[in-house]
């Protein structure tokens, strides 16, 4: 029995054979052992204390004194695991939030940006699994800040304040019943608000270590 087609063709096939199977191999065990960081996300901000319009843009001049003396600043923040199969162990999340300011007095440096701190917080430690989105609001206390003397900047030359987050953790990812080793996430991100009340956030650093 002679069989049809060339040997070649045939050596070709069967070399595809092992070489697919083989290339997804790799694949798969290189995304296990080089799981991609989680994303970080201000998605939401509240900040009464420097509001001027409502959330319809109308003026809000006349809201009571109690929102204007509500110091709360409170920001909604997302981690974003993007991985197909391992999950992630946060250790607790530490959070600093600080008031960016321009030190006009600053030697050499007269633009140079400083920080006041304002608050920390931490989110207790928890388990995210692959492909999940973890979603939380955070609350600090700004009584430190001197709002009066803020809402007079904002107000007068429709100027923007800057407010920096910190983030810190050590987290480990999760393979079935497997942990690799802890690393840590430090990020870093700038939340710039309008005198109308209006956001963007601005410079998101992350590393890990």
């Amino acid at each position: 029995m002679k069989f049809s087609g060339k040997p070649g063709a045939r050596c070709g096939c069967c070399l595809a054979l092992f070489i697919v199977p083989g290339i997804t191999l790799v694949m798969f065990l290189w995304s296990i052992l080089h799981p991609g960081n989680p994303t970080f996300s201000i998605e939401k901000t509240r900040f009464p204390a420097v509001l001027k319009f409502d959330h319809k843009g109308l003026n809000n001049s006349s809201s009571s004194s109690g929102q204007l003396n509500d110091t709360t600043i409170s920001l909604q923040l997302t981690l974003y695991n993007g991985n197909r199969i391992e999950g992630i162990h946060y250790d607790n999340v530490n959070l600093n939030l600080s008031y960016v300011f321009t030190n006009p007095n600053a030697r050499g440096h007269p633009l140079r940006r400083e920080y006041s701190p304002i608050d920390h917080t931490t989110i207790p430690a928890f388990y995210q699994g692959h492909r999940k989105r973890a979603i939380s609001w955070v609350d600090f206390s700004a009584k430190k800040v001197n709002w009066t003397e803020v809402r007079g900047l904002l107000y007068s030359t429709n100027n923007t304040l800057i407010f920096r987050l910190d983030l810190a953790t050590t987290m480990r990812f999760m393979i079935n019943e497997w942990n690799t080793k802890t690393r840590e996430l430090i990020v870093g991100a700038n939340v710039e608000i309008s005198y109308s009340g209006y956001y963007q956030v601005i410079d998101v650093l992350s590393k890990t270590t």
